[in-house]
């Protein structure tokens, strides 16, 4: 699941996991050398890096999702680069069901050259805060969401940067054990979330439907919510919908994420034009 950010000297980066072995799941960072040939047939040696480590050195299974790369624009940190994890706490053990997992974050200051892990672990009830999504307020507030087994989303934000984070807790967005995605309209500073509106059911089920709403009080409540696909019920008729990626092209919104079904595990992309008047 990539992340892809511009660095400051122009180069593309992308943001990876790699998993080596049951307790060694680490981030990379590689970097783009030929961005004309993005898109053209080949196994990936020619065109990037080898992978650097970011993440601590093993044990450890630190997960990071699509879509999550966040360099700050605002406040004494700006310019500053986070990545939220997630991993099972203690490092050393493994992700079981009743793993107690912890979200976190890894930042940089200098655009990638060294990584430091925040101060703060947070830990939740049941299994834990899994896959994290950031944004940033334009005061310099951050703000995380984070998938849980309690029928809603947890939140915590952070004054500095990422450094520190206060105590996570439940926020207003019901949703199943599944993550969301956050991206910002810039002409009207709306935040739109896009993410499964639906309680918690068994584990990874109940991923339906997919729906968007926005904000205007950053992330303190949502509204004017819709459904993705109005064909689709709570039920999924058996299918399930996740894992979103979410950006605006001026005022068209861009919404990607995986329909899974018996058959096939298909990527949905669909666009839409956010009115504005």
């Amino acid at each position: 699941m990539p992340n892809f950010l511009r660095l400051l000297d122009g180069r593309l980066a992308c943001f990876l996991r790699y998993r080596t072995s049951h307790l060694d799941t680490w981030t990379a960072m590689i970097i783009c050398r030929d961005e004309t040939q993005l898109g053209a047939v080949d196994d990936g040696t020619a065109l990037w890096t080898d992978p650097v480590r970011i993440s601590p050195p093993a044990p450890g299974r630190h997960v990071l999702l699509n879509n999550r790369v966040l360099r700050l624009r605002h406040g004494a940190r700006a310019g500053r680069i986070l990545l939220p994890l997630a991993s099972p706490w203690p490092w050393d053990e493994e992700d079981r069901r009743g793993s107690d997992i912890r979200a976190w974050v890894l930042y940089s200051d200098d655009d990638g050259v060294t990584w430091q892990p925040s101060d703060t672990m947070l830990a939740g009830p049941e299994r834990g805060l899994m896959e994290p999504y950031l944004m940033e307020s334009p005061e310099g507030r951050v703000r995380m969401w984070m998938r849980t087994q309690m029928s809603c989303q947890y939140e915590t934000t952070s004054d500095d940067g990422g450094t520190t984070w206060s105590p996570a807790g439940p926020g207003p967005v019901v949703s199943p054990e599944s993550p969301v995605a956050v991206a910002r309209h810039e002409a009207s500073g709306q935040l739109m979330m896009v993410w499964n509106h639906n309680r918690r059911g068994a584990h990874t089920a109940d991923r339906t439907p997919v729906c968007v709403a926005f904000s205007n009080d950053e992330g303190g409540s949502w509204s004017n919510e819709h459904r993705l696909d109005p064909s689709v019920d709570d039920t999924g008729d058996g299918r399930s919908f996740s894992y979103p990626g979410a950006h605006f092209i001026g005022d068209q919104g861009i919404v990607t994420y995986y329909e899974n079904s018996d058959r096939q595990i298909s990527l949905v992309v669909r666009r839409f034009e956010l009115a504005t008047s």
